[in-house]
């Protein structure tokens, strides 16, 4: 995956400048923000951090992965965002 870095990059833009993240963005749709549980911790501290600064923001995490998730265990990636996504749905029935 390392030669998709220089285009992360581009899209990142100025983004990963460590700026505050609350002084550029507000948004208020709910939102989750996963990380494996095995990942490094600077990945699980800024999900979590991320999620504290979302106004509807949740952490959540997979057991047992680490940050290639994404690529080694999609099913459960996609399991933890369908839940996070129903859990909303119903409650606003």
């Amino acid at each position: 995956m390392a030669h998709t870095l220089a285009y992360d990059g581009t899209v990142m833009g100025d983004t990963q400048q460590g700026r505050p993240f609350t002084d550029r963005w507000h948004a208020e749709i709910p939102a989750i923000v996963v990380v494996g549980e095995n990942s490094e911790p600077f990945f699980r501290d800024a999900a979590r951090t991320l999620s504290e600064l979302l106004a509807s923001g949740e952490y959540g995490t997979l057991p047992g992965q680490d940050h290639s998730a994404v690529m080694t265990a999609p099913g459960e990636l996609a399991g933890k965002m369908a839940d996070f996504f129903n859990a909303r749905h119903n409650r606003n029935r």
